[in-house]
């Protein structure tokens, strides 16, 4: 439902820190080789909840508000879901937007997330900075880390670079891509990814793939 008052959803969708969050990945999180997923630093981390109930506030002079709530239960493979609270600011004034996302553990013997983000966009290239606080590793949590991001419109085409390191694992990771929007609302990527961790030992990966958002 939507009106004046703003936007309420129920149902499975994704978190509000992937709402919140997700314009902060210069590559829109191309998962397959995305630097902020393979270091775990991804300020939009916690993925998709069923049975959530969200609310997203109208847009107060560039100040937007998003809340919810899923109730604990079994879900997704879980058999100690708790109640999860979450919320989402984000401010956006001419070019620059910041946000701040937080959530509650998600079941027994994990960690809460938190992550904080802020972009500026000076026309020839938009440039992103970002911290994540995803808990104790001996805790069930992600460890803490940050991420940057740059991207330019060159001759039709997007390209750009992002860089994540997991302070707390040690894990850093690089993308390089390249993406275009062909329809509208609908991204064409190819990118590059290359991790390494503490072991000295990496990972390469490739992907080819489009981004429908709505």
């Amino acid at each position: 439902m939507s009106g004046g008052f703003g936007e309420v959803r129920l149902g499975r969708q994704d978190s509000v820190a992937f709402q919140t969050m997700i314009g902060f990945d210069a590559n829109g999180a191309a998962n397959a080789a995305s630097a902020f997923v393979a270091a775990g630093v991804a300020p939009y981390n916690p993925g998709r909840q069923s049975r959530s109930l969200q609310y997203i506030s109208p847009d107060f002079s560039g100040l937007k508000v998003q809340a919810g709530f899923k109730p604990a239960g079994d879900e997704d493979g879980t058999t100690n879901g708790k109640d999860v609270l979450s919320l989402g600011v984000t401010y956006t004034l001419g070019g620059l937007t910041v946000a701040a996302t937080g959530e509650s553990a998600r079941t027994d013997g994990t960690e809460g997330f938190g992550a904080l983000a802020a972009s500026y966009d000076f026309g020839v290239a938009k440039v992103m900075v970002s911290g994540t606080n995803g808990g104790d590793v001996n805790k069930g949590g992600i460890g803490n880390g940050f991420g940057v991001g740059v991207s330019a419109p060159i001759a039709g085409f997007t390209v750009g670079v992002n860089y994540g390191k997991n302070t707390t694992t040690e894990t850093k990771a690089a993308e390089l891509f390249i993406n275009r929007e062909v329809l509208k609302n609908t991204i064409v990527y190819l990118n590059l990814g290359r991790a390494k961790y503490a072991d000295d030992t990496s990972r390469t990966a490739y992907a080819l793939g489009v981004i429908y958002t709505f």
